[in-house]
């Protein structure tokens, strides 16, 4: 239980300090400009926090240092790089690093958060994990998002990215167990069938992989499906809200928040049936098969050309 003496410790980085400084009389913030996933993370950090002298450590994400030894909590939103390790952990070295790092906090905290219970499972199966020291505890759209956009946000961000009319939307980066070339493919068909407007796919581009423009290109929709790059915060709620439809066509995802925030800002939602995203979305969405093309087509341009199903969607 936590006592009104306590003092909570938050490590960031310089830029955010004084902002987080500011939310609490009780925070003591520590400033460590030491670099995720670094030999500088593993080895120098521990020693900072050592320093500290904590009696509890909460790790938000999977990259503990593997040599702190003080009782820890640890949050795994996901294990995508154990299914998808796509580039990011290409090589062996890298992939065997992020298991044993991955392997090494899961098994020394003394408990452990998910953001949904099928994270908690994959862990329980991927891991050999105890379920009863592993709890989840499902994300929230933070407040803004329940905000509406102003017609000039709105505007302002259509003429920021060029979009012409109305518009799908998926947000995420370029990564394969996003199955953006799907959905690429996919929204080509719901052209065919008719619909008019546009796809913008929201975030950044892995300049490793060229395989969502090339299809693009190859399906002659150079007009038809915008690619913005990376999008600052504030534009992301209104592109959200001046948008028909909401997309998550994922193979996997351990939450996936962007269909809440979706939500939040009522607009209706289509997502792929699979691993988290039935769990985050109940009934208040529509489903297509990640892998059926024209299923998810059929989904897209139902929900599109159909105003009252969309009001449904939004009343859900």
């Amino acid at each position: 239980m936590v006592d009104t003496t306590d003092t909570f410790v938050i490590f960031t980085d310089q830029a955010h300090a004084n902002k987080i400084q500011k939310l609490s009389a009780k925070f003591e913030v520590i400033p460590v400009n030491i670099k995720h996933y670094s030999f500088a993370e593993q080895f120098a950090f521990p020693f900072v926090l050592r320093k500290a002298r904590l009696d509890l450590v909460h790790f938000p994400h999977f990259n503990a240092p593997i040599f702190s030894r003080i009782p820890a909590v640890v949050t795994i939103h996901d294990l995508i790089l154990s299914f998808y390790p796509g580039r990011s952990i290409g090589s062996s070295l890298k992939r065997r690093a992020y298991e044993f790092t991955l392997r090494s906090i899961t098994k020394r905290a003394r408990n452990i958060i998910t953001v949904s219970n099928y994270t908690k499972k994959d862990l329980t199966t991927l891991l050999d994990l105890s379920e009863d020291n592993i709890e989840a505890i499902h994300l929230g759209a933070d407040p803004a998002f329940y905000d509406r956009a102003s017609v000039e946000s709105i505007d302002d961000v259509r003429k920021k990215f060029n979009i012409t009319g109305e518009y799908l939307m998926t947000l995420g980066l370029h990564r394969e167990h996003k199955n953006l070339p799907r959905l690429v493919r996919a929204f080509a068909r719901v052209v065919a069938m008719g619909y008019e407007g546009q796809l913008v796919l929201v975030g950044k581009e892995d300049m490793r992989s060229h395989e969502v423009r090339d299809s693009i290109i190859s399906l002659g929709l150079r007009n038809k499906v915008i690619l913005t790059g990376f999008v600052d915060d504030a534009d992301i709620a209104p592109l959200l809200q001046g948008a028909s439809l909401y997309i998550m066509p994922s193979l996997y995802e351990g939450f996936g928040l962007p269909i809440l925030e979706a939500m939040a800002g009522q607009v209706p939602v289509a997502v792929a049936k699979a691993t988290s995203l039935p769990e985050v979305a109940g009934d208040a969405a529509e489903y297509f098969h990640p892998l059926r093309e024209d299923e998810m087509a059929e989904t897209l341009y139902r929900i599109a050309s159909d105003k009252k199903l969309q009001a449904d969607l939004i009343a859900r």
